[in-house]
């Protein structure tokens, strides 16, 4: 669904399309994943909106994830949690990804797709290679998981309108409830950057949206999403 909106942002797509799969066959998630899309079980969204200036992005992913919780929220989903940067967690169980992706000039209009990958009843069958605690909205609600169609409008209830404003209000509105999502601060942790870890403890993140991070000598350190890799031991 992503590689369809980059597709169509290419040329004179408008703002506010939205593209639903039943099935992907090359579903992805960060830094080339895999992600497990199996057929009319789970929900694959993509979302284009349009920026005058790529500044305009920064901490996009974090106000996103609060949208989702928040329509998971009414949705009667409880328990919904966040990891930095773009996890949808229950307990420490992944529920959910979002991939955001760029398109355009480097200082001119630019085009993001929002991707959200989000495990409405994924069968143990199609989720064997995933290599992390997993859960989906069936095992959370009892096997009464909400409707896929709910779910949709839910979404583009709250993500429409945070599009809408983000140029105006950046990520200020929604670092709150953020941090009261964040599972995982003040955790162990690791960061892997290429060849490169760093051993230490999540502290926070910064009011742009970057993990703020101590390592075990003392140092802090601030770290965007890109390439990098966040571990958590035993999770």
């Amino acid at each position: 669904t992503n590689s369809e909106l980059l597709r169509r942002a290419r040329g004179d797509a408008l703002a506010g399309l939205v593209c639903l799969a039943e099935y992907q066959s090359a579903g992805r998630g960060r830094i080339g994943r895999n992600w497990i899309s199996p057929l009319g079980t789970n929900l694959y969204l993509s979302l284009l909106w349009r920026f005058d200036d790529p500044a305009q992005v920064a901490g996009l992913s974090l106000a996103v994830g609060v949208a989702v919780m928040r329509a998971l929220t009414v949705a009667n989903v409880p328990g919904v949690g966040l990891k930095w940067p773009n996890d949808i967690l229950w307990g420490v169980a992944k529920l959910g990804g979002i991939l955001l992706e760029v398109v355009g000039e480097a200082h001119g209009q630019c085009a993001v797709v929002i991707g959200l990958g989000l495990n409405r009843h994924l069968p143990g069958t199609a989720a064997a290679t995933i290599d992390q605690p997993w859960t989906d909205l069936g095992r959370i609600c009892d096997g009464h998981p909400p409707a896929r169609n709910r779910l949709v409008a839910l979404l583009l209830n709250e993500l429409l309108p945070l599009l809408r404003d983000y140029p105006s209000h950046g990520l200020a509105p929604y670092l709150p409830e953020w941090r009261a999502g964040h599972v995982h601060a003040g955790h162990a942790a690791s960061v892997q950057i290429g060849d490169r870890c760093f051993e230490g403890r999540i502290l926070d993140v910064t009011d742009q949206g970057l993990l703020l991070f101590e390592e075990a000598g003392g140092d802090r350190r601030q770290f965007a999403s890109g390439d990098l890799r966040l571990r958590i031991p035993g999770r």
